[in-house]
């Protein structure tokens, strides 16, 4: 980082570079200023400054954090967005959405995005580490008479795509079924 560099300017680089808009950059060096505010109320302000690299203030720390949970926020964002984009198309057809699965000793075990009369649909931009779930859901479909229907996005591979169907097939034969969406 440039010395010199304020908080509010590290905050609006990050933001422009991820392609957020002002709005967001500039809520972003709020929470950076409050942050970092709380810490030192805390008590946590040397503990803080530790960490701090050579020629680096503890408010332009602070930001840097504020662009890391941006960056996380932001592709939570993503897959709600998607989520919200799914269901939208189904809305008509939805009769129950993000129910929570648990087991006999009172674990949770998943969720469903939601349900139509015919099926209980997961929604995913990327299926990645979803094997287990989706056959959990199969199975809780399977005990419901419906078929669970695999809703994905652009951001899942082929390759696991094929392997996916391949596992759930060859478990639940045609009570799955896999739906692109954009």
């Amino acid at each position: 980082m440039r010395e010199g560099a304020d908080a509010d300017e590290v905050v609006q680089r990050a933001a422009t570079s991820a392609g957020v808009g002002a709005g967001t950059a500039v809520g972003f060096s709020l929470l950076a200023r409050g942050v970092g505010a709380l810490l030192r109320l805390r008590g946590f302000g040397g503990a803080a400054k530790e960490g701090v690299e050579e020629g680096q203030s503890h408010t332009q720390q602070t930001a840097d954090e504020a662009v890391r949970i941006e960056a996380t926020a932001a592709a939570k964002g993503a897959g709600d967005a998607f989520e919200d984009s799914v269901k939208s198309t189904f809305r008509k057809k939805i009769i129950k959405q993000n129910e929570v699965l648990w087991d006999e000793s009172g674990r949770v075990i998943g969720e469903i995005d939601f349900e139509t009369s015919e099926a209980i649909a997961e929604v995913g931009l990327s299926l990645g580490g979803k094997l287990p779930q989706l056959h959990k859901l199969a199975e809780v479909a399977a005990s419901r008479a419906k078929r669970l229907d695999v809703i994905y996005g652009p951001r899942t591979a082929p390759g696991t795509l094929r392997v996916f169907k391949e596992s759930l097939r060859k478990k639940h034969g045609n009570r799955v079924r896999f739906i692109p969406h954009q």
